[in-house]
Formats: C-alpha cells, structure tokens, sequence
C-alpha cells in the first residue's frame, strides 16, 4: 500500500511512536525503540488496521509498579486514532497532487518543520520560521484564531499596512498581492512608505468556509508564488487535526470542573519549575488552599452548589496568579499554587490577597498553607508536605487565615514565619 511509504507517513508514526515512549509497527515497518519489558509484567498493546496491514502500538505498562515501560493512559486511545487519521489524509493528499520535484521537495522539507508542533501557537512559530528561512523573505506574520507567530518585530508602517491588509482580507476573502508598495493605491495613507518592503503577499487561511486567519510574507523580492501557496495549504490542512490534538492533550491535563491543570500536568510542571529555580538559586513559594467547612456547605445545598463554588476559586485564583505561577487542582476542595521568584513576604502578600478575594467571591472562606524556599534546594514531594503542615495548623488556628513556613536551605530545617 503506497500511502505507508510517504514521507508523511513516516514522519508521523515517527512522532507518535517518540511521543508515546514506545514502538509502532505498521505490517513490517517499526518506528521508535520498543522498550524492555519484565516477565510477567501487566501490559497492553493497542490495535488498529490499515487495510489489511495491521498496526501495533505498544507495549504500555497497566499496572503501578516500576519499569521502564510508559504508563498507559485512556487519552492514548484518542491520540493514536488522531494519528493515524492524521497520517492516512496528509499521505493520500501527498499522492493524489501531481507536483513538480521541486515542490516535492519543499513541502517534504515543510512537514520536517512541523513535526512535532501540538498547538496552533508551536504551529504558527515554526511555520514562519520555514517561510522566511526557505524562501529567503525579509518577515512573515501568521495568526491563526489566537494564535499569532511573526519573524521580526512590525515597524510602524508595516503595522499600518497590515491593518489595511487585514481589513481587505476579511471583507474579500481572496489573497492579495502588492508588487510595488510604494506606488500601491490601497497603502496611500501610509506616509511613511519607505520603510515598507517593496512587495507584501497576504493569503486568507480558511477552514470549512470560515477566515481561520491570515499569513502575510514581506519582502523587496517575491518568493515563488505557487510554492509559497502550496505550503499555506498544507497549513490549512493541519488545523483541523492541530484544533484536535490541542482538545486531546487539554482533557488530558486539565481538570475539567475548575480549568486548571490536574495531577497529571502539575507533576512535570513543579519538577521542571523547581530544578529552574534551583539552578538559579531563587525562592519557590507553595501554597495549598483548602476551602474552609466545604463538606457542610455540600451537604446542605447540594453538589451543583459545591461545584460552583470549586469553579469561583479557580477563577479568583486565575485572575490573581502571576504568568509564571502553576496553579492546580489538587484534589476535592484543595487547590495548589506554586509562584517562582517570590520572596517570603511577597509570597505571604499574595496569599492573603487571595484569601481575601476568595472570602469576597465565594460564599466560604478559605485556609492556606505556604512554605517559601529561598533557594528552592528542597525537593517538590518535601515542598508539598511542608505546604500542607501549614495548611492543617491554619485549620487548626480557626481557619479563613494564612499560615507560613519558611526553609532557607533544605539542609537547615524549616522556621515558622
């Protein structure tokens, strides 16, 4: 069957195969390294078909114990399935297209550039990136729905002409191209034209019949034209299957009562924050919050009440954290916060400005727990369990109320602030 022998094929079992950890083997084919399993070791590998060449991914490790094989989890069903649909459209448009070797070859090159993009902004980013390094263009902007990628910063005039493009695009829903800009009737109320490329080539992205966004290349010399064209459509192929795949990873990591990141996400995200802070010798603050009486309150008013009120602290939460701080759900009513670089008073000004804002947003109040290592030597699991001392002896103290601890090294014990 020719559509397993595409180069889109391979690329695409290659990167489901690294980002699951494991081998795929589609008929006599074998991506990625498949990795070692212990005898009599609870596993499972996953089945699907293309035709009559069967596919097999795994083996994935269903139990808890250790092994060095990854851990199964049910959101896998879905990314396989996506894959292998993304793989089977990207290599059938592949052979149904005549094209010349050259054009081959750039779209070749284009889906090596997109390999491993999981977002619409990832996709945006590198998608720039192969325009303006492939076709030799002085800047390129794309922006998909809210994701936006440019190559360089926008002089003011090219600000200008963008919003006139812009408007253009969305009232006509054809691309433009200007060859001369300077002379150009529809940038006649720019001033400033000399510090314009001399040409702009603007294409509208659409998907399904809806303006999904727009790509707009900049340069005193015009690319090719149709290969320029062809790689926006292979854009616009990709966000359907992008849109998804961003849906999949979200359900995966993201608790779905509150919209903030589950267990699943907050693991990775504290380990790589603290080793962060670490190697720059800077403070990390964890605080758990715990909403103060919250069975009674369920008990009396019932669960949709309980989850409204889980839902307005994760949204005063959001609204108060910092870009660089991690907030999560922890479990039942307890929520996490972990904020980089904060000081121990700054981090004990934060937490009772959420503690206050909580109070005034929610029908309860809430406790919390926050230990701030000014170093951040001390190792996440330590963290968590100092964060949460602090949290029961706020509780015990009467609740609606902050109570800190601070560790200056891990090696030098823990102080009540």
């Amino acid at each position: 069957m020719d559509i397993i022998r595409t180069p889109a094929w391979t690329r695409i079992m290659e990167s489901l195969a690294k980002e699951l950890k494991t081998q795929v083997r589609v008929g006599d084919a074998k991506y990625g390294i498949e990795p070692k399993q212990k005898s009599g070791e609870e596993t499972k590998t996953v089945e699907h078909s293309i035709g009559t060449i069967p596919i097999k991914i795994g083996p994935f490790r269903t139990g808890d114990g250790k092994s060095d094989l990854p851990k199964w989890h049910d959101h896998y069903e879905q990314l396989i399935r996506l894959s292998i649909t993304h793989a089977i459209i990207a290599s059938e448009t592949l052979l149904s297209r005549r094209k010349s070797p050259d054009i081959e070859r750039t779209l070749f090159s284009y889906w090596q550039t997109l390999r491993g993009a999981k977002t619409l902004k990832e996709t945006c980013e590198k998608s720039v990136a192969f325009l303006v390094e492939h076709f030799k263009i002085g800047n390129a902007t794309i922006e998909i729905e809210n994701a936006r990628a440019q190559h360089f910063s926008l002089n003011e005039a090219c600000k200008q002409a963008e919003n006139i493009i812009l408007a253009h695009i969305r009232e006509t829903r054809v691309p433009l191209i200007i060859r001369n800009t300077r002379e150009d009737a529809l940038l006649s109320r720019i001033k400033e034209k000399s510090e314009l490329p001399f040409n702009i080539a603007a294409f509208p992205l659409i998907t399904n019949k809806r303006l999904s966004g727009q790509a707009i290349l900049y340069s005193d010399v015009l690319p090719d034209m149709n290969q320029a064209r062809e790689v926006l459509d292979e854009l616009i192929a990709s966000i359907p299957r992008i849109k998804e795949y961003e849906l999949v990873q979200e359900s995966a990591t993201t608790d779905p009562l509150t919209g903030l990141a589950n267990r699943a996400k907050l693991e990775p995200d504290l380990d790589k924050t603290i080793a962060h802070m670490r190697s720059k010798e800077k403070p990390i603050s964890i605080m758990m919050i715990d909403a103060d009486n919250f069975k009674k309150y369920n008990d009396t008013y019932g669960h949709p009440k309980g989850d409204t009120v889980l839902k307005e602290i994760a949204k005063t939460i959001k609204s108060l954290i910092p870009e660089s701080a991690i907030a999560a759900r922890y479990g039942g009513e307890e929520f996490l916060i972990a904020l980089p670089e904060l000081n121990p008073q700054e981090a004990k000004e934060f937490a009772e400005n959420l503690r206050c804002a909580i109070q005034q947003n929610t029908p309860l109040t809430a406790s919390i727990g926050l230990i701030t290592c000014t170093n951040s030597s001390a190792r996440k699991e330590s963290l968590i369990q100092i964060a949460d001392e602090a949290l029961y002896r706020a509780k015990h103290l009467g609740k609606n109320r902050v109570f800190q601890k601070i560790m200056l090294d891990r090696n030098l014990g823990v102080i009540d602030a």
